[in-house]
């Protein structure tokens, strides 16, 4: 059973798969918070509860086994790696 403190962090610098990530995890009950870069997420306050985050391991101002391990110095948070091209028309 979910509780108010399980939040989804999805961080992607790209606003297309950001806003398509939460779309989809809002759509199933989850609690969203999104940002665009490593500073602001590393700089959001982050609760106890159960959470998890999304990392894009493209970002372009620091790879993302770099703020997986940023992220791992101050606290053990599961981490999904995810990489998409998005289609360029």
């Amino acid at each position: 059973m979910e509780t108010v403190d399980e939040v989804v962090y999805v961080l992607d610098h790209d606003t297309r798969v950001r806003e398509a990530l939460c779309a989809v995890l809002r759509v199933n009950g989850k609690n969203v918070r999104a940002f665009a870069s490593r500073n602001a997420f590393l700089a959001c306050r982050r609760g106890g509860g159960a959470s998890c985050l999304l990392l894009d391991m493209r970002m372009p101002d620091m790879s993302g086994l770099e703020v997986q391990n940023l992220v791992n110095r101050e606290a053990k948070l599961p981490i999904i790696e995810i990489s998409v091209d998005p289609i360029r028309h």
